[in-house]
This record gives structure tokens, C-alpha cells and sequence, in this order.
């Protein structure tokens, strides 16, 4: 454990340090606001609604349930049982710090990390995995996850195991859902329309 923990602390320095630059300066601590994690998860609610009127409600219903275990789990289970201090609240580790605030709360897991993958994963696995959604979902948590340990709140192995922990709960729900309450949703919205249409005598 003291050889990962080094390890975490190394990695930390590499992205908190040495990978400086302008665009960075300017763009994590954008990504990681809370009122722009508000308005991108408007986005993805006024997205879903409009791919898919039908589902809508058993498709928000599925979202809150991620993100209440992903949240839960991260905030109120693990961060307590661990106590791991913040790199920031750390006096041994030398942080630059690009927020106002480091935060009172614990480090591992990271609560930002955790729930972007999961619902990154679960949107996903809605999205009957296609390759877009996969690639905008994941870099999304990236992003979100990597400015996490950029201006110095979290440690690379908090994002890290945040990051599985919300994929395998993203993962849960979306199969769930798609077993059990969304079987026949229509991905393609209006292409599957369009077929139909076509298909008619």
C-alpha cells in the first residue's frame, strides 16, 4: 500500500505540475464547476427526452437511481471508511491549487469521478453502446475526472477506483433497464421511424 500510495502521489505531481499550461488553467476548473455539471445534465435530460419520448420517465427514474448509489456509495460509505485526506489539505504534498476552495471533505473516492462514469456508462449502455455515445460519454468522465486531480482536490488512484466503481454501477442499472423496463426502446429514433415507414404496403 505505501509503494501505491507513492505511486499516487508521483502521478499526482506529473499531472498537478508538470503538465501546466494555459488551456488546462482555464478549462478544468470549468469542467469541474457545479453549475456547469447542471447544465450539461440538463442537456443530457432534454437529449434523452427527445431521442426517446416513450421511455422518458423509466429512463430518468434509472438516471436518479445511478446516481444515487454512485453518490452514496462515494460520499457516505467510502470517503468515510478511508479518511484520506485531500492532496490540498495534505501539508506534506506540494499542490497547486486553481480553485478558491480545497473542500473539508475526504479524497478517496472521488464523488466527481464516481458519478460522471456512471452515468457515463449508464447513458451508454442506453444507447445500446454505439460508438458516438461511447466516445462522448467517455471523454466526458475523463475530462471531468482528469480536472479533478489538475487543480489539485483528488489523487489520481481517487478518479481511478471512482471511476470503476461508477462504470460497474452504470453498467448494473443500464442492463437492468434495458432488460426489464426498456427492452424495446428504438435507438434511432427517427431512422427506425423512417424504416417502418418504408416497410409499410
Amino acid at each position: 500500500m505505501e509503494i501505491i500510495e507513492q505511486l499516487d502521489k508521483q502521478l499526482f505531481d506529473l499531472v498537478n505540475h508538470h503538465l501546466i499550461n494555459w488551456f488546462f488553467d482555464l478549462f478544468c476548473p470549468i469542467m469541474r464547476n457545479p453549475q456547469v455539471m447542471y447544465i450539461i445534465y440538463i442537456i443530457i435530460i432534454v437529449r434523452t427526452y427527445q431521442l426517446f419520448p416513450k421511455h422518458f420517465w423509466k429512463i430518468l427514474i434509472a438516471g436518479a437511481i445511478t446516481f444515487a448509489i454512485t453518490d452514496q456509495l462515494s460520499a457516505s460509505i467510502i470517503k468515510p471508511y478511508f479518511h484520506r485526506l485531500r492532496p490540498c489539505n495534505d501539508p506534506t504534498v506540494n499542490v497547486r491549487l486553481l480553485i478558491q476552495h480545497c473542500g473539508s471533505g475526504f479524497s478517496f473516492v472521488s464523488a466527481h469521478a464516481t458519478n460522471t462514469f456512471g452515468m457515463a456508462t449508464f447513458l451508454t449502455m442506453i444507447r445500446q453502446k454505439r460508438l458516438r455515445s461511447v466516445t462522448v460519454f467517455s471523454l466526458w468522465a475523463f475530462v471531468v475526472s482528469f480536472s479533478q486531480v489538475y487543480v489539485g482536490i483528488h489523487y489520481p488512484g481517487d478518479v481511478i477506483v471512482g471511476g470503476i466503481i461508477g462504470s460497474i454501477v452504470g453498467i448494473t442499472i443500464g442492463y437492468l433497464s434495458n432488460t426489464y423496463f426498456t427492452k424495446h426502446l428504438i435507438v434511432r429514433g427517427k431512422a427506425a421511424m423512417s424504416e417502418t415507414e418504408l416497410n409499410q404496403p
